[in-house]
């Protein structure tokens, strides 16, 4: 569970904490509250050699899905097909 920080802050959990830990993958999620809820990603993946990120915030209502995507992560060995 996380609250929403104020807008503009970009205070997340690290995936680590969320039990996530892939190697090469590193990052933060966040919540933040302006008139609309905020769901964020920053996100890094070193593959191969190569760095990939994932920066995005969108807004979210509830119960909704949200899709973060990038073609370099569904393609990792990290990702379960």
């Amino acid at each position: 569970m996380q609250s929403a920080a104020n807008w503009g802050t970009h205070i997340g959990i690290a995936l680590s904490d969320l039990g996530i830990n892939s190697p090469g993958l590193s990052g933060t999620v966040y919540l933040e509250r302006a008139t609309y809820l905020h769901l964020g990603m920053d996100l890094s993946l070193n593959a191969g050699g190569i760095d990939y990120t994932i920066k995005e915030m969108r807004s979210v209502k509830y119960n909704e899905r949200q899709y973060f995507d990038h073609p370099a992560f569904g393609s990792s060995p990290w990702c379960p097909r």
